[in-house]
C-alpha cells in the first residue's frame, strides 16, 4: 500500500503517544542546554591544563561519547532521551563519530503493511542478515565514503577558521564561507593569513 507522506503523518499522529508541546520544549531545551554546558566546561578544564584547542574539542567530544555509554549501561541514557525528545539525544552526535552522514530517528511500524514488517524483520536479524556482512552495494559504500572525507576535510576547513580567527582577530573573514573561499582558491589573502598565523605561533 503506497501512501503520501502527509498520509503517513496523520496515521502516525493517530497511533502515536501524544505528550504536552510546552512541556516537552522545556525539556528539550534544559536537556540540550546541559549537555551543551557540560561539553564547554570539559572543553574549557581541557583547555585550561594547557591542551591545544582542536585536541581539547576532541577529548570533548570523546568525554560525551564515553558519558553516554555509561549513562546506557546504567539504563538512565534510554530515559532520559524519552524525556528530552529524539532532536537532543536520539538523534545526537553522542552517539556517532563527527563525520558520520547517518541520522538516528525514532521507528515506528504505523502505516507499514505486514510485508513490509516482516522484510523490515528479517533484514534486522542477524540470522537472516548477519553483522559481519555489510548490505551495501560497492557503489553505495564508495559514495558513502566519498561524502564522509568531503565531511572530514569541511570540518579540517572550519577549525582552521576558528584558530585563524582566534589568533589574528579581524584580519580573517567573519564568515566561514568566505575563509574558505579564498582556501580553496589558494589566493594571495589565503597565504598572508597563513603565514600571519604561522608567525604568531613561533
Amino acid at each position: 500500500m503506497k501512501m503520501t507522506a502527509q498520509e503517513y503523518a496523520r496515521r502516525v499522529r493517530r497511533t502515536g503517544p501524544h505528550s504536552p508541546l510546552l512541556a516537552d520544549i522545556a525539556w528539550a531545551f534544559c536537556v540540550g542546554g546541559g549537555i551543551c554546558l557540560l561539553g564547554e566546561v570539559l572543553r574549557q578544564r581541557f583547555l585550561a591544563a594547557g591542551i591545544e584547542t582542536e585536541l581539547a574539542g576532541t577529548l570533548t567530544s570523546c568525554s560525551l561519547i564515553a558519558l553516554s555509554a555509561v549513562l546506557t549501561t546504567l539504563g538512565w541514557y534510554q530515559k532520559l532521551a524519552a524525556r528530552a525528545g529524539p532532536d537532543d539525544l536520539n538523534n545526537s552526535w553522542l552517539n556517532i563519530h563527527p563525520n558520520c552522514l547517518h541520522a538516528l530517528r525514532a521507528w515506528t511500524s504505523a502505516g507499514r503493511t505486514p510485508a513490509e514488517l516482516e522484510r523490515i524483520r528479517r533484514f534486522s536479524s542477524p540470522k537472516t542478515n548477519p553483522y559481519t556482512r555489510d548490505p551495501r552495494t560497492k557503489a553505495q559504500i564508495d559514495a558513502y565514503r566519498k561524502k564522509e572525507q568531503a565531511r572530514s576535510k569541511w570540518l579540517r576547513d572550519y577549525r582552521q577558521w576558528e584558530r585563524y580567527r582566534a589568533a589574528l582577530g579581524d584580519e580573517i573573514p567573519r564568515t566561514f564561507a568566505t575563509f574558505q573561499k579564498h582556501k580553496q582558491a589558494g589566493s594571495e589573502k589565503y597565504q598572508r593569513w597563513v603565514s600571519a598565523y604561522r608567525s604568531r605561533q613561533t
